[in-house]
């Protein structure tokens, strides 16, 4: 019992006892006889994933107030990868993209199409607006949603090839970027912009703040 207790990292028989009494319900020695009934526990295995590794491609920009408009849905933040692909549909149908290139300001940051995702508390809600439109000097066609946007500071992070690359973006956003930057969110829409095809690459712009800078 001494071997055994020592082996296993008990000081004294007398604390092996009682852990295996605490687990079986019945000492070691009641356990050696026939029929007796003991718990199996599975090897316990630990499994490590290894986060980041890679850089995030990113940039900071200062932008002066602009304006945007477009037209957006309230959207649940559970089935966004389902309902977002639905408003682009509506807005194909509606030709909406051609009205986005006809309003849309040449010279605005950020560039083309853009998805706006408003309301949010960065991913801490239950809802967020989904507005898809653009950067524009323009009134809003009726029925779009005009959002202004202050100066700020944004942080820029690149999504090479497909749309479908945004999404990564955002995950390792949130699990890498944030917990490590030396930067506040601050209380504005994130933007999606989707460029030109022949660019081969997105952007996601983050609105930031200087840690301990106000509001």
């Amino acid at each position: 019992m001494l071997d055994i207790a020592l082996r296993y990292g008990y000081e004294s028989p007398e604390a092996f006892t009682r852990a295996f009494g605490m687990l079986h319900g019945l000492s070691p020695v009641e356990a050696r006889k026939p029929g007796a009934k003991l718990l199996v526990c599975p090897r316990m295995n630990f499994q490590f994933e290894l986060h980041g590794g890679s850089a995030m491609n990113y940039r900071l920009e200062k932008l002066p107030p602009f304006t945007a408009i477009g037209m957006g849905e309230r959207v649940r933040m559970n089935t966004a990868y389902q309902e977002v692909p639905q408003l682009w549909q509506k807005a194909a149908e509606e030709g909406a993209f051609a009205q986005f290139f006809e309003l849309g300001d040449p010279h605005g940051k950020p560039r083309g199409i853009l998805g706006i995702c408003s309301g949010g508390s960065w991913g801490q809600g239950e809802q967020f607006d989904y507005i898809l439109g653009t950067v524009s000097l323009a009134p809003a066609p009726e029925g779009w949603r005009t959002i202004l946007f202050p100066e700020c500071q944004w942080a820029v992070f690149e999504a090479e090839g497909m749309p479908e690359t945004l999404q990564e973006v955002w995950t390792r956003f949130y699990r890498e970027w944030v917990p490590a930057a030396g930067y506040e969110l601050a209380p504005l829409p994130a933007i999606e912009a989707y460029l030109h095809p022949e660019e081969n690459r997105n952007e996601l712009w983050i609105p930031v703040l200087s840690r301990g800078q106000e509001e």
